[in-house]
């Protein structure tokens, strides 16, 4: 019953013009650090959109409306959702300058904790660190970015953030860097609002 009372709020949806407010669900560090300046810089395309940018760890539901758009690390599973591939996010192993001059067998790391642990980036770090120790881990992108550039270990970051930051070097030990799918993930019923597919464009 409430998906039913849901579906039928979608039409009036879908039949809106460009006026109006388009919520978006996307990691956080992803969504302030790499999202925000890119859509900041095509301003004018999306004038009269209110952009609702929500920065969540969780998959959004898009059935229940939490969200109208979502950007997500993996390809969608729930039945009844339209997705497009957007491009690959790499993941390289990065560290503060003054780890280049260490043993690699004097190595510290810095991991994800719950509920990110398992991601794919950190099972790679995990066979790379082997019975090495892991320093600190964090549910927290920025946390982990932070401990990393202080000198605190080695950490497997997205390279849009990493690689302009000036405090962190590349290092080896990754025989190819790590890369995940970026989806865009729609609900076909608002999907044809002109406002959403703008934003979605």
């Amino acid at each position: 019953l409430e998906l039913q009372a849901l579906a039928s709020t979608r039409p009036a949806t879908s039949t809106s013009g460009l006026q109006g407010r388009v919520r978006i669900s996307a990691p956080p560090m992803f969504a302030s650090q790499f999202l925000v300046p890119r859509l900041a810089s095509r301003a004018a395309q999306w004038q009269g959109i209110e952009l609702d940018l929500v920065g969540e760890f969780r998959t959004a539901n898009l059935h229940r409306r939490e969200a109208d758009l979502s950007l997500r690390f993996m390809r969608p599973e729930e039945p009844g959702l339209a997705a497009r591939k957007l491009g690959k996010l790499s993941f390289r192993l990065y560290a503060a300058p003054a780890w280049q001059t260490r043993p690699e067998a004097d190595w510290q790391f810095l991991g994800y904790g719950d509920p990110l642990g398992e991601v794919p980036h950190q099972q790679v770090l995990a066979k790379v660190a082997g019975d090495r120790p892991f320093m600190l881990r964090s549910n927290d992108l920025a946390a982990v970015h932070r401990a990393c550039r202080a000198g605190l270990g080695l950490a497997v970051l997205p390279c849009f953030l990493a690689r302009p930051d000036g405090g962190l070097v590349e290092m080896p030990g990754l025989e190819a860097p790590v890369s995940r799918d970026i989806w865009c993930v729609v609900h076909p019923d608002v999907r044809r609002s002109p406002r959403v597919r703008r934003m979605a464009d």
